[in-house]
């Protein structure tokens, strides 16, 4: 246990803030454990979908412009279909003009069990608590919505 502690405290936090690549990741993942949507999306399509949107291993722009040469500025790596707007993990999920009629339904689902979510406007903080849901009828909705919005960006 005390080798566990050590490694968390010494090596996985500070490994994670230090890391421009995993900012997001770092920005939601607040304990080292096992997240709950592990075990509760049983579609693995669905599964891998969620877990590369919170591990950063995507094809948004945020992470593609790091593979350019030369590499995009950060600031200069905008959405697709928003033309104006930086797309990273948090414009996609609520800001991005892409399918929001399936967004919409995600968001519908999370307010009618959080109707607090509804007064979330900044949407960092929105896409950290998406992040951090544990409710499995929510996960699983999350899932399907992650994975069909990477197939539409193909």
């Amino acid at each position: 246990m005390i080798l566990k502690n050590d490694y968390i405290e010494n090596f996985w936090k500070i490994k994670i803030r230090e890391s421009s690549r995993a900012s997001a990741y770092a920005s939601h993942k607040l304990k080292y454990e096992q997240e709950t949507y592990l075990d509760c999306i049983t579609i693995k399509k669905h599964r891998v979908s969620l877990a590369k949107l919170r591990m950063s291993d995507h094809q948004l722009n945020i992470q593609k412009g790091r593979h350019t040469r030369p590499t995009t500025p950060r600031h200069l790596r905008f959405c697709e279909f928003c033309k104006d707007e930086l797309e990273d993990e948090a414009h996609f999920m609520f800001e991005c003009q892409n399918d929001n009629e399936l967004k919409s339904l995600l968001v519908e689902k999370i307010i009618s069990k959080f109707p607090d979510f509804a007064e979330i406007t900044n949407r960092h903080l929105k896409y950290k608590f998406l992040m951090n849901l544990k409710d499995p009828d929510l996960l699983k909705s999350l899932g399907y919505t992650v994975n069909t919005l990477f197939m539409n960006l193909k």
